[in-house]
């Protein structure tokens, strides 16, 4: 990646990233970073499917846990332990 400059304090073509380096490998590896982010999202798919088929997810399960504590609490006669 290269930038051209043409004004009074700078002037020419200066290179700011050299990947040259990476041109042979470009085609492999943009397929190992991405078999990598398939692999990581089907991971965290496989680990909520439950949520996902129930429709809800941890923040509204806890949501849901809280507000069973506070029904639970006054049907037992408020907060008194």
């Amino acid at each position: 990646m290269s930038m051209t400059f043409d004004n009074k304090y700078l002037q020419g073509t200066y290179k700011i990233v050299d990947l040259s380096w990476y041109a042979p490998y470009k085609e492999f590896g943009d397929n190992v970073i991405c078999m990598f982010a398939y692999v990581l999202f089907i991971w965290h798919v496989f680990n909520n499917l439950s949520s996902i088929i129930r429709g809800s997810t941890f923040g509204n399960s806890r949501f849901s846990d809280v507000q069973e504590h506070i029904i639970q609490s006054h049907v037992e006669g408020g907060n008194e332990k």
